[in-house]
């Protein structure tokens, strides 16, 4: 393997592409699209931006100090694209993009309503470096998309659909091929998990208890779901979330074996093609399953509902008390 020797110049990617929304005081918010842009401390969180001079957003960030990283997913790419060769000067790029500003927390700039992430920021600092200024700031509000919160109420924001760019070009987030950390993580030994659903035919939400009993002892779960696509399937479509959420919960874990302790039948025979798929809810339930069961393995153990199994009475009593059932 050769190599060559370049004069100096920006290789270092690719970066996060994002849309930095600002705005005066009684005039129309603006959008520009950035790269240079990243992360610089924890504690404060912290974060820098650099703007050319030239740009219609640099003067307005200037005097107001304040301005809204908003991350661009692959819904976002065309507007995103749009804002980073187009002017505030003169063009409405919410307008014109169909944008909508939506009020911040904390300052007066506003974020774009369509972005999974609204980074709300107040500028602490800026340093002119040479072609771009530096404006380094603090974070002082987030909001996040419920849309993108899974069954243990984490923000899942690598299913946002996040884009990067690198030397020009636009690239949507690859495989997972790691976690921080498993390099020097030992392997955990095998989770237990029982699952059950539950359904409110008032309200027609759904939900699923959850006890996992792994290396940190015993732990209890439970989730609703108000999903019309999904309602028709009842309690069975809470099941299936609850043998979702144990399979993410083994991967995100480090566990290697996981057994699911179940009372319908679907809850084993829909991920092992025992039984076609034909729902949009069974279907997005066999896909979760043959896209980790080769990173873990899975057995499936049937319960019979209501003999006294103490784990699937608990994980019946958290599905329904998540639903206010008696």
């Amino acid at each position: 393997m050769s190599k060559e020797t370049w004069k100096p110049g920006n290789m270092l990617y690719p970066l996060p592409v994002v849309c930095v929304s600002c705005k005066r005081p009684g005039e129309k918010p603006n959008i520009i699209t950035i790269a240079w842009a990243g992360t610089i401390c924890s504690n404060p969180p912290m974060v820098s931006i650099s703007i050319t001079k030239q740009r219609y957003s640099h003067d307005i960030i200037w005097e107001t100090k304040e301005f809204v990283i908003n991350l661009v997913n692959k819904d976002l790419i065309y507007p995103c694209d749009y804002c980073g060769v187009k002017s505030g000067r003169d063009v409405d790029k919410f307008k014109e993009m169909n944008l909508t500003p939506l009020k911040s927390k904390n300052i007066e700039a506003p974020g774009i309503k369509e972005s999974p992430v609204n980074i709300e920021c107040k500028v602490k600092q800026i340093i002119e470096l040479g072609s771009h200024d530096m404006f380094i700031a603090e974070v002082v509000g987030v909001t996040v998309e419920n849309e993108y919160m899974d069954e243990n109420n984490k923000f899942s924001l690598n299913e946002t659909g996040l884009v990067t760019y690198s030397h020009g070009e636009y690239f949507t987030l690859g495989e997972k091929i790691g976690k921080f950390g498993y390099s020097v993580r030992k392997n955990k030994g095998k989770l237990v998990a029982y699952v059950d659903g539950s359904y409110n035919v008032a309200t027609k939400e759904f939900s699923y208890g959850m006890v996992l009993i792994g290396d940190l002892g015993t732990e209890q779960f439970s989730k609703k779901f108000n999903d019309e696509s999904l309602s028709s399937m009842r309690n069975v479509a809470g099941e299936i979330k609850g043998a979702e959420a144990a399979i993410s919960y083994a991967y995100d874990n480090g566990y290697k074996e996981l057994e699911i302790y179940y009372d319908y039948e679907g809850i084993a025979k829909w991920p092992l093609s025992q039984w076609k798929a034909n729902k949009e809810g069974t279907k997005a339930y066999k896909a979760y399953y043959d896209k980790l069961k080769d990173k873990i393995k899975i057995k499936f153990n049937k319960v019979i509902a209501h003999t006294g199994d103490k784990y699937n009475e608990m994980a019946d009593k958290l599905a329904k008390d998540e639903l206010g059932i008696k």
